[in-house]
């Protein structure tokens, strides 16, 4: 789930870092289609990962050799089921500048899970714009006694900055957590986008029902959200998360409904359209309820 970027889509535990995986090769060598394992070839120059892959010897073996065949085209949009689904589209393999965007139903409810039902990212010129930050060690904070691996909806794992909702790209209602049990629901995806339920992520009583929809152009995305029985006056909080440790990391000016973002190559524009009853502001992240969570 690697973007043009060179980054990953690390939601839940994983790691952001792209790791050598020896079953690709195999794959692409059984499918004789070498590109497959094409991006994993530039693993070779970090002999650090050599070592710590125990299957990297196997390569030797499942080398996929190009054998004249005429190469195939690889899809440009991906669909994972399951209790935590994800989608994945990009424009190109070879373009470094293309938009890439990546979204995820599920949530807290699954293994390792975070509370990120309906939490994206994406790409666009080299740059990733949209970030997911991540698992925390582990070691950091089972040495401080936090009780982690408790996925009651009270649990202390829940007050962790990024294993919690407020450091994802989700909407939240009046700044409470995600239903630590709620999965939200791949509808529907194809190659232009996708509709996710994200009704079962909210608490018991905060909304009827509540649908991201995602549409996919050349080089933008829109994302629509719609919230329904809401309680009246409630304050429903849309996030993009931008990660200054991002090797170009993108910074986010607010004004008058419109986010303008920039890094020092680029440029960005996001916009929402409100009625204007319905005030709208930039609002800061909630600072990390315990010192050991970053």
């Amino acid at each position: 789930m690697q973007g043009p970027s060179g980054e990953q889509f690390d939601y839940a535990d994983s790691d952001g870092k792209e790791e050598l995986a020896p079953p690709l090769f195999y794959i692409a060598q059984q499918l004789r289609q070498p590109s497959l394992a094409e991006h994993q070839k530039r693993r070779f120059v970090d002999r650090g990962r050599l070592q710590r892959e125990r299957f990297a010897p196997l390569i030797a073996f499942w080398w996929p050799f190009d054998d004249g065949a005429p190469a195939r085209a690889q899809p440009l949009w991906y669909r994972g089921r399951g209790k935590n689904p994800v989608v994945a589209w990009r424009g190109s393999w070879n373009e470094r500048d293309t938009l890439y965007f990546a979204i995820k139903g599920g949530g807290a409810g699954v293994n390792h899970g975070h509370m990120d039902g309906g939490s994206f990212v994406m790409d666009l010129d080299g740059v990733r714009w949209a970030s997911d930050l991540g698992r925390q060690d582990y070691e950091s904070l089972e040495s401080k006694g936090v009780d982690l691996w408790n996925t009651s909806q009270r649990s202390q794992r829940w007050t962790i900055f990024r294993l919690g909702a407020d450091s994802h790209n989700v909407l939240t209602i009046d700044g409470h957590p995600h239903n630590a049990k709620g999965l939200a629901r791949l509808v529907e995806a194809d190659a232009h986008g996708a509709i996710i339920d994200l009704s079962p992520v909210f608490l018991p009583g905060e909304v009827r029902a509540a649908v991201r929809q995602v549409k996919l152009g050349d080089r933008d995305v829109e994302i629509i959200d719609t919230v329904e029985g809401a309680r009246p006056g409630s304050m429903v909080r849309w996030a993009m998360t931008t990660a200054r440790q991002s090797p170009q990391p993108a910074r986010v000016l607010c004004w008058k409904g419109t986010a303008n973002a920039s890094n020092s190559r680029r440029r960005g524009r996001a916009s929402r359209f409100l009625p204007s009853m319905c005030p709208h502001r930039p609002s800061p992240t909630t600072p990390p309820i315990l010192e050991c969570a970053r």
